[in-house]
């Protein structure tokens, strides 16, 4: 009798695994912003149906922040402990179900409702997406200046992101534009978004392999975006609807090359257990920043209802100039510091 031992089969290695993961983070991303999208695109209708008014509208849109302010932090501890695949299939079937209950929403309080489980569900997208392209306790993260500049690079960019995101449709009929005419612009800002964020990757990863520090590589991106969304601030000079798409498009490409680089900074700095935890800490406080935004727009708004074209003047100018200081705080704060030379952080 042979006492020869079966051999083991293999698993056969998935080809390009690295894009499949890319594509799929990308198709849930995708998602996340479409089901985002709705609303904002019919929020004029909306607002006309139910008699809302900006402030009502805002804590609609605030609900959502306020679930996902809480759920980033929590979600990037989640996914620290059940990994990756399960973290991200939970949540995934979480924001899908809920996405089709928003059909049954009736008024004001529906809404809000489930707005608000929205939030919470798709908070765990991009902790989970951090931590899937990556290679604690908080008392000692939040220690280190370099999560602090990670926090920063996400709460002094999404606000600004999001407030044109979910005003945008608004922000036009305010200008005189109706939506029939200006369909197609109320999408080209976030077509240029997702190119810059292909953009800041892809120029950041060249200038590594052309002999740059990663610090350097990074911090050239977040310039760029810095510098760029001050273009925010000339659209309250203009009512011209291809000048503003222009204005509009450049200052959100300028915005994803800077976002892509506060999104992947965590990966860059912290050990893999760390990753999502430092991910989600930012994701919060952008959250938090949003929610402050948002309710001052609908406040602000609403005072200035006579104010015409000029409604939201004082915001856009706000807007180019909050990622600008958050450009000039990531570039202090996010550096080697005695933590480097310890091994608690990575060298960039």
């Amino acid at each position: 009798m042979s006492n020869a031992q079966p051999t083991p089969v293999r698993a056969r290695p998935i080809s390009r695994l690295r894009w499949w993961i890319g594509g799929i983070l990308f198709a849930s991303t995708v998602i996340n912003y479409i089901d985002r999208q709705t609303l904002s695109l019919l929020a004029p209708y909306l607002k006309n149906q139910y008699r809302w008014t900006n402030t009502d509208y805002a804590h609609i849109v605030i609900a959502f922040r306020v679930a996902y302010s809480i759920g980033m932090t929590a979600c990037g501890r989640l996914m620290d402990r059940l990994g990756t695949k399960r973290g991200l299939s939970i949540t995934v079937l979480w924001y899908s179900i809920v996405s089709l209950l928003t059909p049954l929403a009736r008024g004001f309080y529906s809404f809000l409702g489930i707005r608000f489980l929205l939030g919470a569900a798709e908070s765990g997208n991009w902790p989970g997406a951090a931590k899937a392209v990556s290679r604690p306790n908080w008392r000692q993260l939040l220690q280190l200046p370099q999560t602090w500049g990670t926090i920063t690079a996400r709460s002094f960019t999404d606000p600004v992101f999001f407030f044109i995101a979910d005003w945008f449709p608004i922000y036009l009929v305010a200008k005189g534009i109706s939506l029939k005419s200006g369909l197609i612009a109320v999408w080209i800002p976030f077509i240029a978004a997702d190119l810059g964020n292909f953009f800041g990757g892809a120029v950041s990863g060249y200038l590594i392999k052309r002999g740059w520090s990663v610090g350097w590589a990074r911090k050239s991106m977040v310039v760029f975006g810095g510098i760029g969304v001050t273009l925010l601030i000339p659209t309250v000079f203009t009512t011209n609807l291809p000048l503003l798409t222009v204005l509009f498009a450049t200052a959100t490409f300028c915005y994803a090359s800077f976002s892509t680089i506060a999104i992947v900074l965590p990966a860059d700095l912290f050990p893999s257990e760390s990753v999502a935890t430092v991910s989600g800490l930012s994701g919060t406080a952008a959250a938090i920043g949003t929610i402050i935004v948002f309710e001052l727009a609908g406040r602000l708004s609403d005072a200035r209802v006579t104010a015409g074209t000029h409604l939201f003047d004082p915001l856009m100018i706000l807007a180019g100039l909050i990622p600008f200081a958050g450009m000039i705080l990531v570039l202090l704060l996010v550096r080697n510091t005695e933590a480097t030379e310890r091994g608690r952080v990575r060298r960039i």
